[in-house]
């Protein structure tokens, strides 16, 4: 519990470096998963082409979001959240040190190192964002900007994810880079162990007050709750999906179609986001704070999230019209600035601080007591249908459509679960409350 009304309870911080640690393991890895399909097997990579890593991709990327819902499932049945944690965080480290193994003549070390990730994700990250929701009594004002504060840990490991992996890849070998991701996820377990006596008892507080205390305020009833969260997961699918162009169609752009000098490598780029995540999480948490009764509801600022997300498309629009459409041969054909590049990062950067973490917060406010784990993975697998969608889209379209085109697309695709948001946003806050 918190120790007083206007501050955070201590269990916050334990779970925001157990997180930072999880994320620096998984984003070292994702930033160079796609090159590492792609790189020859002279330099120790897989030599896939781009629609078959793109296939890889997109499967990974929706499997890793999807088994969170039974993550969740399993926690609220059957083991808990704690030990689910422990579980698939050996999962995770057990993922990154296969890969950490050379390539053999097959492919069946990689599979089995995709697969105990997708494992181990799928318990690790609903059962510590439900945790971070339970460190809360019931309608605390403290909990989106908690949720803030928590996020500002996922991207501080995704900050200096990319850049490890660069370093690591390109002075070394890939597998040394996997082999960082799996240091990261130990150090994660350990905080988590260790440092247990500063959130345990707030859990235990949460079962009990949920055993014998009073039934929770319902002005919708349970039918109303799975109903705005069914919009909050549309709507996530298809943010999700223009996000994870990171990992792939933004990859591939700073590769092939961004002028940078040969030390900048393409995944570099990907810490800009993560980096814009810390300083306005920060910003953001003090703003809503600050802002007492007059803060607007999670459902208002998800919908400013779109309206973010729509400029994002729009940026990268423009850079394709100005030369990007030029660059479909892997690096022939005009090159444009490494600006637009950053501008689109810092662009999503505003919507993703505005979206995610507000959208944890959401699911932790509507779900049913009992379901919480569930309804948490509930949210992840909205990531898993972006993330999947995201993949789908590059391996089919990426090589074939003008770039303009394809991320028109995905303006179009934001734009109208924008006006779907702005027409329900009134059912979602009476949810919330």
């Amino acid at each position: 519990m918190p120790k007083s009304a206007d501050s955070h309870p201590t269990g916050l911080y334990v779970l925001f470096f157990t997180e930072m640690w999880e994320r620096f393991g998984f984003y070292t890895m994702i930033a160079i998963f796609t090159l590492y399909m792609k790189a020859p097997a002279a330099e120790q990579g897989l030599g896939l082409a781009t629609a078959r890593a793109g296939s890889f991709y997109a499967i990974f990327m929706g499997l890793v979001y999807f088994t969170p819902l039974l993550g969740g499932l399993a926690a609220d049945l059957l083991i808990g959240e704690r030990w689910a944690i422990c579980i698939g965080a050996v999962s995770l480290g057990g993922g990154y040190f296969l890969l950490a193994v050379p390539p053999g003549e097959g492919m069946l070390m990689f599979y089995l190192a995709l697969g105990a990730i997708v494992i181990g994700n799928g318990l690790f990250k609903p059962n510590i964002s439900t945790m971070v929701g339970k460190l809360y009594p019931e309608q605390s004002p403290l909990r989106d900007a908690g949720f803030n504060i928590f996020y500002t840990g996922i991207n501080l490991g995704a900050v200096v994810a990319p850049l490890a992996a660069s370093f690591l890849r390109t002075r070394w070998s890939w597998q040394l880079a996997f082999a960082a991701a799996g240091v990261g996820m130990a150090l994660s377990m350990v905080v988590f162990i260790a440092f247990r006596a500063h959130y345990a008892p707030a859990l235990v507080h949460h079962k009990q007050e949920g055993a014998g205390g009073p039934a929770q305020a319902d002005s919708v009833g349970f039918g109303g709750r799975v109903a705005s969260l069914a919009i909050l997961y549309l709507v996530s699918s298809m943010f999700w999906t223009l996000f994870f162009q990171n990992g792939f169609a933004l990859t591939l752009w700073a590769k092939d179609c961004t002028a940078r000098p040969d030390w900048l490598r393409p995944e570099v780029f990907q810490a800009v986001n993560p980096t814009c995540i810390v300083l306005l999480s920060s910003a953001a948490a003090w703003v809503w704070r600050r802002l007492g009764e007059r803060d607007p509801s999670t459902p208002d600022k998800i919908l400013f999230g779109l309206f973010a997300a729509i400029a994002t498309t729009l940026v990268l629009v423009a850079a394709s019209l100005l030369g990007g459409d030029e660059c479909l041969a892997e690096g022939k054909g005009v090159l444009v600035s490494v600006g637009w590049l950053v501008a689109t990062y810092v662009m999503i950067s505003l919507a993703e601080i505005l979206v995610s973490p507000m959208g944890l917060s959401y699911c932790t406010k509507v779900a049913p007591r009992q379901l919480s784990g569930l309804v948490m993975g509930g949210w992840f697998a909205s990531l898993a249908a972006g993330g999947y969608l995201s993949g789908l889209m590059g391996s089919r379209l990426w090589d074939v459509l003008p770039h303009s085109t394809y991320f028109g697309i995905l303006a179009g695709c934001m734009l109208v679960v924008s006006v779907l948001l702005l027409t329900v946003r009134g059912i979602l806050k009476t949810a919330a409350r």
